[in-house]
């Protein structure tokens, strides 16, 4: 319980059977100046002997003698006061102005037979002359510094206390006592203590603790306290992270964080890695981590106090999977089969973390899927033969903020390459075509492609190469998968074909058709200038030109397109075929029509630029002429004029620089 509650019994009687007769003790509180009465009572018959042959006393012990302060009626103290009354049964000792000096202690009331002095009757009185204790010391102070683990005792004293002073210790917070060895000093003049044993840790550090100081003579509700907070210092308690296990990518950078709490404060730490010191920073980075990085790192940190602390963090790194393919003898990008044998591929993948996925495709056969890291193709024939690729999958989740989940994918890809004959050739472009003057190439491949790689022969027309049906021999014009003509013309043109050989075979050859086409060349073409008078009757214009495919003509008047209009023109196309394809066209363009005077006269209007133009699939061609028109009456107006002016030679100069101008 709390101090400061007053004891609520103040006076304790112990009752003792002494030779037959009774003994009592009886505690008593007094304070100092008081005054206070100790009763002695008996039973009157026990001294019906008379006083002569009875022994009345009182005896007093304190801390400096044991002495008699009162016989029969006499005291003999100034301060003390005799009840005698035998008769009655009283022998009472009164005591004025208590003093701690002389009254605290033991009073014996003693009734002796006189002879014989055998105890009539006894009766104890302990006497406590009340004085507040002094407030309470703690050594070793009030801010005392101690280590963790380490054994330290508080103590808390009190003199001047009578009673001895009641010591108790309390933890800050807590309502209860703490054990703690309480030494009485049995004198108000003597030190009371109560020591506190602690072995401190880490938490204590900080922690407030109270001593507690009470006596009976205090007031009801008063209490003396002193108060201690202890400075603990602890051994470092190391931290290590963002988080255990660091997931760091492949290339990325890892902080490697080492958090110390210790007292005193540590101002470094030490990074060991594999027994090797590394770097003393807090925050150990790493740049562009690679897979030699991954593994533990242990951090220490030590403050002096004889216990260094440490802890360990792994860095784990993670990376997309490799992706590698054996084959045999080593890792490989190709391998040969038999046709018809069981084909085995082994592929092997190093991820971290492990791959979710591991599964065979095939390039162009969406459909093909093997899961696991072994390929096996049973009676492998040409149809198997093709790249096939290994794919493995796994997730990253790097410790990094913000959190990131990533699918990442390595793959590795091998050829299988069956030993077969090629299949049949094929050329493209499979229709071919070619301008006259320009170069075109012709690309041969076979399918099945055939393996070993075969070995391509080109030639024209009809002809066979040796080992075919026919044993007319054929002039090979090239060989090689490409043939290449650098200007085509229109001799050019034919067949030509190419067959596919290697050490299994001849596959069957292809053949394309080469047409090789020929822009518009002119054969006639349209005079640049012409000067026609108004008036003038049966005008045309004519052109011609050939070309493969068959040119397209258009007559145009200021690039507009003249259409065959009966009122006004008379357009006349002729085609021939020759050889090769090549065709001549001619056309004329005649100024005829009913909008015209007497049908085939020139107007003013049709004064312009003139064009014919020619166009096929290769190019077009143009030929233009400018058509001029003169009025009939300004040149007869032009005659009169030069007559006259040359009538007058002086001026002459001038005015036909003039009337040339106008």
């Amino acid at each position: 319980m709390e101090f400061g509650q007053q004891f609520s019994i103040l006076c304790i009687v112990l009752t003792l059977n002494f030779g037959g007769s009774v003994m009592t003790e009886e505690a008593k509180d007094t304070r100092e100046g008081e005054n206070v009465s100790l009763e002695c009572r008996f039973a009157p018959q026990l001294v019906s002997g008379g006083q002569d042959n009875t022994t009345f006393y009182w005896s007093r012990t304190n801390k400096h003698n044991k002495d008699s302060v009162a016989i029969h009626h006499t005291p003999l103290d100034p301060n003390y006061r005799v009840d005698f009354r035998p008769d009655q049964g009283r022998y009472d000792l009164r005591i004025t102005n208590a003093s701690y000096d002389r009254d605290n202690g033991k009073f014996e009331c003693r009734v002796k037979a006189s002879g014989s002095g055998r105890n009539i009757h006894f009766q104890a009185f302990a006497l406590t002359v009340l004085t507040p204790p002094g407030p309470p010391q703690i050594s070793p102070g009030i801010n005392p510094t101690s280590t963790e683990g380490k054994t330290m005792e508080l103590t808390c004293s009190s003199t001047g206390g009578s009673p001895d002073p009641v010591i108790k210790w309390y933890k800050e917070g807590n309502t209860y006592p703490l054990e703690a060895e309480t030494r009485s000093g049995n004198s108000r003049d003597s030190v009371t203590t109560a020591v506190l044993t602690l072995t401190p840790s880490r938490g204590d550090d900080g922690a407030a603790y109270r001593c507690v100081v009470w006596n009976r003579a205090m007031p009801e509700g008063s209490k003396l306290e002193a108060r201690v907070t202890l400075n603990v210092n602890y051994f470092p308690r190391v931290e290590v992270g963002p988080e255990n296990p660091l997931r760091v990518e492949r290339d990325a950078t890892a902080n490697l964080q080492c958090t110390v709490d210790a007292k005193p404060k540590v101002n470094k730490v030490r990074w060991m890695r594999n027994g090797r010191f590394i770097a003393t920073a807090f925050t150990h980075t790493i740049h562009r981590v690679t897979l030699d990085d991954a593994g533990k790192y242990t951090c220490t940190a030590d403050n002096g106090l004889g216990q260094a602390g440490e802890a360990e963090i792994l860095l784990d790194v993670l990376y997309p999977p490799i992706v590698t393919i054996e084959a045999g003898a080593g890792v490989v990008n190709h391998k040969e089969a038999e046709d018809g044998e069981t084909l085995v591929v082994r592929c092997n993948v190093s991820a971290n973390p492990s791959p979710i996925t591991v599964e065979w495709l095939r390039e162009g056969h969406p459909g093909f899927r093997q899961t696991g890291s072994v390929l096996r193709i049973e009676r492998v024939s040409s149809e198997t033969a093709g790249s096939y690729t290994c794919r493995a999958i796994n997730i990253l989740n790097p410790s990094s903020q913000p959190r990131r989940r990533m699918e990442k994918i390595g793959n590795a890809s091998i050829t299988i390459l069956v030993r077969h004959k090629p299949g049949r050739a094929h050329i493209s472009p499979n229709k071919p075509v070619a301008a006259e003057g320009t170069g075109i190439t012709l690309t041969c491949s076979a399918n099945p492609p055939g393996w070993p790689a075969p070995q391509y022969r080109w030639w024209r027309d009809g002809d066979q190469l040796s080992g075919s049906s026919n044993s007319a021999p054929a002039t090979v014009l090239a060989t090689g998968q490409k043939y290449t003509i650098p200007s085509a013309h229109l001799g050019s043109e034919g067949k030509y074909q190419c067959q596919a050989t290697n050490e299994m075979g001849h596959g069957d050859p292809a053949s394309v058709s080469l047409i090789v086409h020929q822009p518009p060349r002119f054969l006639a073409k349209l005079q640049p200038h012409v000067t026609r008078r108004v008036g003038d009757s049966e005008f045309s214009a004519t052109c011609g030109a050939q070309g493969k495919p068959k040119p397209s003509i258009r007559w145009l008047k200021d690039g507009h397109e003249i259409i065959n209009d009966p009122k006004l023109y008379d357009i006349s196309t002729d085609e021939s075929e020759g050889r090769n394809s090549v065709f001549t066209v001619q056309s004329t363009l005649r100024f005829l029509g009913n909008s015209r005077p007497q049908g085939n006269q020139l107007l003013p209007a049709d004064r312009g630029l003139y064009s014919c133009a020619f166009e096929n699939e290769v190019k077009k061609a143009e030929s233009s002429m400018h058509l001029r028109i003169e009025r009939e009456s300004f040149m007869l107006i032009i005659f009169l004029l030069i007559r006259l002016i040359c009538s007058r030679v002086l001026s002459s100069g001038i005015i036909i620089l003039m009337l040339v101008f106008v």
